[in-house]
């Protein structure tokens, strides 16, 4: 399939978007160029090739759960203007 001039103004059209003519004709250069691009990908034999689910490692790597006494409440709390509790005290935003 080729790209062509109609086909990216179509595209504008359904997408909302107003391009200038010069823009027009490097969209429609890049596009046609990545349409193929895509056929030729279409054409690589892959008969005998098993379909790959995810590019890397798919299986996550645990840690041991720590817990830090490290007292950083202190340190986020101490550049509040206003608090109480160990919380923040914030203006309301809902009535």
């Amino acid at each position: 399939m080729k790209f062509q001039l109609e086909h990216l103004i179509k595209l504008a059209q359904l997408s909302k978007l107003t391009l200038k003519k010069d823009e027009e004709l490097k969209l429609t250069s890049e596009l046609s160029s990545v349409v193929t691009w895509v056929d030729i990908l279409k054409k690589a034999n892959t008969k005998n090739i098993e379909p790959m689910f995810h590019p890397g490692d798919p299986t996550l790597r645990l840690r041991k759960d720590a817990t830090l006494n490290d007292n950083s409440i202190n340190k986020i709390l101490i550049n509040s203007p206003q608090k109480s509790n160990n919380f923040f005290i914030v203006p309301r935003v809902v009535d």
